[in-house]
């Protein structure tokens, strides 16, 4: 166990609704003891569906199988809505809890976010 508080990165997808309800409790427990900065990792098709038309998804958790029409105007409409609501969610429970984080997309620098994250922090100080 760390005794020292500590600065702590976190990165992850925060896609696993599965925990939701609990995860947010556990990291702002966590900042209690650390120094916890969030990483939300994405990717742009986690946001966006391009129109390439019949696909195949895996889970990775559970290796169930779906295919799905990307060339569906409704289907795309309905994944970047549940992924815009996702998002909102997640900086709502983040804010609500306290804590620090940052977007990061995989098509993205990420440094000019992890400073503008540390020169935010450091005026409220």
């Amino acid at each position: 166990m760390q005794r020292r508080k500590t600065v702590v990165f976190l990165i992850s997808d925060f896609l696993d609704e599965s925990q939701a309800t609990g995860i947010f409790d556990t990291l702002a427990l966590n900042n209690q003891r650390h120094d916890l900065i969030s990483i939300a990792l994405s990717d742009p098709r986690e946001c966006e569906l391009p129109p390439v038309g019949l696909i195949t998804l895996e889970d990775a958790e559970t290796g169930e199988m779906v295919e799905v029409d990307t060339s569906n105007k409704h289907t795309r409409q309905r994944y970047t809505t549940l992924a815009r609501e996702r998002q909102s969610n997640f900086k709502a429970q983040m804010r609500k809890k306290g804590l620090d984080w940052i977007q990061a997309h995989t098509d993205q620098p990420y440094l000019p976010a992890l400073r503008n994250l540390f020169a935010r922090r450091a005026s409220r100080h």
